[in-house]
């Protein structure tokens, strides 16, 4: 067996391979995600006026958000 079959095999439909850390995603969205955290961009900012808090991921910035309201 080819050392690209064994990786096919443990992780059937996870075709997107992060370059760093080769952790394998369904979706090329969830790498691109997974890739902040080791880059190190924020890309979400707080939209509360004021607050400006940046997150690497939009879910984390949501949460973050409510405690505004």
């Amino acid at each position: 067996m080819d050392v690209d079959d064994a990786d096919t095999d443990a992780a059937p439909g996870k075709k997107h391979v992060c370059p760093t850390c080769l952790k394998r995603f369904n979706r090329p969205s969830s790498l691109r995600i997974h890739v902040n955290t080791h880059t190190g961009a924020t890309p979400f900012r707080c939209p509360w006026p004021n607050c400006g808090r940046e997150f690497n991921v939009n879910s984390n910035m949501r949460r973050h958000y409510r405690n505004h309201t």
